[in-house]
């Protein structure tokens, strides 16, 4: 019976994955080959799928990983941080994307100066760079490594620290709720005070007011995978608080909520495939080309194939391509020959 768990274990965690690095990576693929999404927020998009594929790969590969290494001290200390750098870099990514709609939505004049090329960029690079010395404290000390536990950060940290890295989280998604709802109510001010007449006749207005509506159903998308992405994680990390080995209620709901959010990596390309027209028309576009494309290859081969068939002529020793050009080399000659005589 333990043998069967482990198998539907493993195969659960190997669909979630495949679905997440598929999903995430069509996300990348559109992002890169489509011209018309080139904004700011369409950039952290993509550096939430890159965190997303690394979340879904550390998710089929930790469990099996954990074994290989739960004797060694090192082998498991890095296979556990891997997946909280990944948690802190998706929710690092999110909380730059609220500010971005937050400039956009309650700053909209100031924000194309504010949220330029290389800022962004600089920030993307920060979201990469800025866990790593908080992670990096547990190799100078602060641990209680026993062989005899499993290979799970709880067990290996002092309390202290992985209770801090749940603090940090804790914040900087209660700081991501405080943004989100002065975008809602500053949304809410300009939908109701807005008035279709009085823009009518003039192009600046109209421009503006086209923008920041643009601009708020951004920011309703990412509202949304903010959301889910708080709904998935946030019971993990209050779970930290009052997590003890001993107690396995408390372990089997860690493991529960750690793959609820991991699950979180499965479900963002459909929240964009769903809620941005922009990225749906991109993704359309690029499919109905990939799938005319290989008509095309296949026709052409069909193509080459049928002129490379051509019937063979017994009394030439010719192919039948040969054997019609001859013919129609001499049939030429022939009308030469009449026209100087």
């Amino acid at each position: 019976m333990e043998s069967w768990r482990v198998a539907l274990h493993v195969i659960v965690r190997v669909c979630i994955s495949t679905i997440g690095i598929g999903g995430n990576s069509f996300v990348l693929y559109v992002i890169l080959k489509a011209h018309n999404l080139r904004d700011s927020t369409i950039k952290l998009i993509a550096n939430l799928s890159m965190s997303d594929v690394v979340t879904a790969l550390l998710f089929s590969t930790v469990s099996v990983s954990s074994e290989l290494v739960k004797e060694s001290f090192y082998g498991c200390l890095i296979v556990c941080l891997l997946v909280h750098y990944t948690i802190f870099v998706s929710l690092f990514t999110l909380s730059i994307t609220t500010v971005d709609r937050y400039l956009a939505i309650c700053h909209h004049d100031r924000y194309a100066t504010i949220m330029t090329k290389k800022r962004v960029f600089a920030l993307i690079i920060t979201a990469w760079v800025y866990p790593l010395p908080l992670l990096s404290i547990p190799f100078f000390g602060f641990t209680s490594w026993n062989k005899e536990s499993t290979c799970a950060l709880e067990n290996i940290l002092h309390s202290w620290i992985y209770k801090t890295y749940s603090s940090l989280v804790i914040t900087l998604i209660l700081i991501t709720l405080g943004l989100y709802i002065r975008i809602l109510i500053k949304a809410r001010e300009f939908q109701r005070g807005f008035h279709p007449a009085q823009t009518v006749g003039i192009n600046i207005t109209s421009m503006r007011v086209r923008a920041k509506k643009r601009a708020i159903k951004n920011g309703r998308v990412i509202g949304i995978v903010t959301l889910f992405f708080i709904v998935c994680w946030l019971p993990f990390h209050i779970l930290q608080f009052g997590f003890s080995p001993e107690n396995e209620n408390l372990s089997l709901a860690a493991a529960v909520t750690g793959g609820l959010g991991t699950f979180n990596a499965l479900v963002n390309p459909f929240l964009y495939a769903w809620q941005r027209r922009d990225f749906r028309k991109s993704a359309k576009r690029l499919s109905c080309h990939s799938i005319t494309n290989r008509k095309n290859e296949i026709n052409g081969c069909k193509r080459r194939e049928e002129d490379n068939c051509t019937p063979f002529d017994i009394m030439t020793g010719k192919q039948g391509n040969e054997k019609k050009q001859n013919d129609d080399t001499i049939r030429k000659q022939n009308v030469c020959t009449i026209k100087t005589t």
